[in-house]
């Protein structure tokens, strides 16, 4: 059973801030502010929760296109199918569209030419990844 992206980021936001940290000499010196403490106390379960119902990166997903690795490998330059088939990614900035916003067309999969996005529904977000508010329903 998959929650709503918004739940799932809300128990994230929440198992990050409770997760014990390692506090070097110099810095356990300086006292923390009142405020985490109790946040920290009255939460300690939110992390097996999060573990509970988030998404797994081993989720099983069927794809319509069923080729092999050395198949993607014929169609894709080494780059794209790193970050494609391998859950890579590209350095921040430096795509060839991140500076890209045309006023219509489509994205497409670099690899099935699937449409994915609408080029009116790319933002510019500032993380230096293109960003969009919508796909196109049932692309992603």
């Amino acid at each position: 059973m998959r929650f709503s992206p918004f739940i799932s980021t809300i128990v994230y936001t929440f198992s990050s801030l409770t997760r014990p940290r390692v506090v070097s000499a110099a810095a356990s010196s300086v006292q923390q502010p009142f405020v985490t403490r109790p946040l920290r106390a009255s939460m300690p379960s939110i992390p097996f929760l999060g573990a509970l119902f988030g998404s797994s990166s081993q989720d099983k997903m069927s794809y319509p296109d069923k080729r092999t690795d050395d198949e993607w490998r014929a169609v894709l330059n080494k780059e794209q199918f790193r970050i494609l088939r391998q859950k890579g990614t590209e350095a921040p900035g430096s795509g060839t569209f991140d500076k890209h916003y045309p006023s219509e067309g489509v994205y497409a999969c670099a690899g099935c030419s699937a449409p994915l996005y609408k080029a009116n529904h790319k933002f510019k977000s500032g993380c230096g990844w293109p960003a969009y508010f919508d796909s196109i329903p049932g692309a992603v």
